[in-house]
């Protein structure tokens, strides 16, 4: 599968468009024509244009993206038609849920959705993220009141749930759906544990066949990131691009959460050095050496000592039994 903008570009250089205008993101580009707010039409004096590197130049213009023309080169007809090809996925975000959260937590929700149109965006075009059970203001997407009037009305009779607490971990043999479902679930005051889980079983009771699978970095979900519209650009990376999983998730992970991973890892690598040096009093290092082994990790050398630091772990060459 090739990303909307990637469908686009082949298009224009099929009938001959080297060069195009304005100068933006491609995916912003493609996205608006597939929105159906644009049009591709061939260039009049159009002096400053980009190639499809995104590179600006004075170079006259063979095709602009504008909202209208009498003739256009492309159209979103003739791009929904080809990206039927590929038949890109649906990621519906279910927020039945919304009334057992606080304020706070429903605007954190809002903004992670409003984040999450932009993704989708860069992989393919608004109308294929969809938004169930609480209608947000300024998140221009299909929404339904209940997530089984848009299986029913789409005909999609199985889908992949993404849970943290599903028995399976997410590969890249399970990027062939037609639909993949989020939990619109923010959850600042820890008692929303379970919620997803709840959500596929309410999804079965309906009829629909829910496979539900968890996003694992090496085994442990620490360090995965949990916003959903991180959990939507990990997805895409896999089902569009399809990367390699832990790639995709080391990708999208913050500073912040790479720490978090870290000191776990830290912890579990740190031994006992007051009992060595016959202390009596509790202190914890580790060798250098297997540093080395962390390197996989999402983070720059210092943060591995700034870590030790507040872990209150010693960092030593070797230790000799004495």
């Amino acid at each position: 599968m090739v990303r909307l903008s990637d469908l686009f570009v082949e298009l224009l250089s099929k009938k001959g468009v080297k060069r195009i205008w304005p100068c933006t993101k491609i995916w912003k580009l493609s996205a608006l024509v597939a929105e159906g707010k644009a049009v591709v039409c061939r260039a009049k004096n159009c002096k400053v244009s980009m190639d499809f590197n995104e590179k600006c130049d004075k170079i006259a213009a063979d095709a602009c993206v504008i909202p209208s023309c009498t003739l256009p080169l492309l159209s979103r007809e003739e791009l929904l038609k080809e990206a039927e090809k590929y038949n890109y996925p649906y990621i519906l975000i279910d927020c039945r849920y919304y009334n057992i959260h606080t304020e706070k937590e429903l605007r954190r929700l809002h903004l992670q959705l409003k984040c999450s149109v932009g993704v989708v965006r860069k992989f393919m075009w608004k109308d294929k993220m969809v938004v169930s059970g609480y209608s947000f203001p300024e998140i221009e997407t299909p929404f339904y009141k209940k997530a089984e009037n848009f299986f029913y009305e789409k005909n999609i009779k199985k889908v992949l749930l993404l849970d943290p607490n599903a028995e399976t971990e997410f590969s890249l043999e399970d990027t062939n759906f037609n639909c993949y479902v989020i939990g619109g679930i923010v959850d600042l005051s820890g008692n929303k544990k379970g919620l997803t889980s709840k959500l596929g079983k309410e999804l079965e009771s309906e009829g629909i066949d829910v496979i539900s699978r968890k996003f694992l970095l090496r085994g442990d979900t620490v360090g995965v990131p949990d916003r959903i519209n991180s959990i939507t650009e990990i997805l895409l990376k896999c089902v569009i691009d399809k990367m390699d999983v832990e790639k995709a998730i080391l990708s999208v992970q913050s500073p912040l959460v790479a720490r978090w991973r870290l000191r776990k890892e830290l912890a579990k690598i740190s031994f006992r050095l007051d009992k060595k040096l016959n202390l009596n009093f509790p202190v914890r290092a580790i060798r250098k050496k297997d540093l080395e082994n962390l390197k996989w990790l999402n983070v720059e050398e210092e943060d591995f000592y700034r870590e030790c630091k507040k872990l209150g772990f010693y960092i030593v060459d070797e230790v000799i039994d004495c």
